[in-house]
């Protein structure tokens, strides 16, 4: 399976290199898990979506225009059409370190 087919990894912001579902990490004695996230790609860098109303992403989403930045997390570019478009993005899902209640 390629990292595109995986969903979104953060790996630079995350703490840990290539993290995998179910990984944890203690930060400042705080326990975090790495686990699927409620968005999608494509609901996270848009606008606005039937499913989830205004994604978070939305003003940031000119980062995906950073071919580096882009191979790395996703495993493939994006063209400015999908950019300004985000309804072009695939449906992937997207990964996030949560906190872990004990």
């Amino acid at each position: 399976m390629s990292e595109n087919e995986k969903g979104f990894k953060p790996s630079k912001d995350a703490g840990v290199e290539n993290p995998q579902p179910g990984d944890v990490k203690i930060v400042d004695g705080i326990k975090y898990q790495y686990k699927k996230s409620k968005y999608s790609l494509r609901q996270f860098y848009s606008h606005e979506t039937p499913e989830m109303g205004p994604g978070p992403g939305w003003d940031v989403r000119m980062g995906l225009l950073n071919d580096e930045w882009a191979m790395k997390n996703f495993g493939r570019t994006f063209s400015a059409k999908e950019v300004f478009n985000p309804s072009l993005l695939p449906d992937l899902p997207m990964y996030e370190w949560s906190m872990v209640d004990d």
